[in-house]
């Protein structure tokens, strides 16, 4: 609020989060939101209703918003994920950078907080009336990882089926809270960690050399080994990137995404999961069988 009375701004941007999320803004200011990832605080209905005269959305998912959601067709453009190629490219790195981020694998994060050290920090943040459900999501969610299970939009679906099998009640903004703070959290920090976890597992096994860059992770428990410190976004990170074999991405929204292309443009190759989004939400065999017979069919029609 400080900031809008000092600047004056001619427009608010906002990545991945929508005004209504922020009842406090004024609504005389335009307000752009940049969706980058499917967040649960986006894919809802609840978003594509709030979307008012002053309100316009860019970046992915465009149409499926559109149709699934409720979004304003006339509000949302449709923008690829960038990538500065000035900032992000291959050149080479002087030995002091080699000896310095030189390894077999990197991966650049924050979320270093431990699963239940993370639920222990944020369940008390919650009326009583929630704990049932709040305990009931984070063992489903370890079921899952256990299970290697990643449903699409799952946080609205867990929170939900939550909610119903605890017969907790809970008014629209404290279930999207949830469903955005908590279960979506807890799913994607698990499956990182989870990654992170044969990744260490590996490199001890074999020798080889693999770096953890972000805040925390001295303080991890089984992970601390690997921590490397703080990356700034920027020449520290192409460094880092360049420097790496193997650069992991483990972003729940996929393979598109601006981390991919930057660590691409540095001359490292992404290592990624499964996500659904990547194969439209079918098995990869069958993705691929029909990405090979559309193939087929545009050579044959040249």
């Amino acid at each position: 609020c400080e900031a809008i009375e000092q600047l004056d701004p001619v427009m608010i941007l906002y990545l991945d989060h929508l005004r209504y999320e922020y009842p406090h803004i004024p609504k005389n200011i335009p307000f752009l939101t940049w969706i980058q990832d499917p967040m649960p605080n986006l894919h809802c209905k609840q978003a594509g209703k709030s979307i008012d005269d002053l309100d316009f959305v860019c970046g992915i998912s465009r149409q499926r918003c559109i149709e699934e959601f409720g979004y304003p067709e006339d509000r949302f453009v449709s923008v690829d994920v960038p990538v500065c190629v000035k900032t992000f490219h291959d050149g080479d790195l002087d030995d002091e950078s080699w000896h310095r981020h030189g390894c077999d694998v990197s991966f650049v994060s924050n979320a270093s907080v431990p699963l239940d050290r993370f639920r222990e920090s944020v369940v008390g943040r919650y009326p009583a009336s929630c704990q049932p459900m709040l305990d009931l999501i984070y063992q489903r969610v370890c079921g899952m990882l256990e299970r290697n299970e990643f449903p699409e939009d799952f946080a609205q679906s867990l929170t939900r089926s939550a909610a119903k099998d605890t017969r907790t009640s809970l008014e629209d903004a404290r279930f999207q809270h949830i469903a955005m703070h908590f279960a979506y959290r807890l799913l994607d920090w698990g499956r990182r960690h989870q990654t992170l976890e044969w990744v260490g597992n590996w490199a001890s096994r074999t020798g080889r050399v693999f770096k953890l860059y972000g805040r925390g992770w001295e303080n991890h428990p089984t992970l601390s080994p690997f921590a490397a410190g703080v990356i700034e976004h920027g020449e520290p990170l192409r460094r880092a990137n360049r420097a790496s074999k193997l650069s992991l991405q483990l972003i729940p929204s996929g393979f598109r995404h601006q981390r991919s292309y930057e660590i691409l443009a540095s001359g490292s190759l992404p290592l990624t999961r499964y996500c659904h989004s990547d194969f439209a939400s079918l098995p990869i065999e069958e993705y691929v069988r029909r990405r090979s017979e559309e193939h087929t069919s545009e050579l044959q029609s040249h």
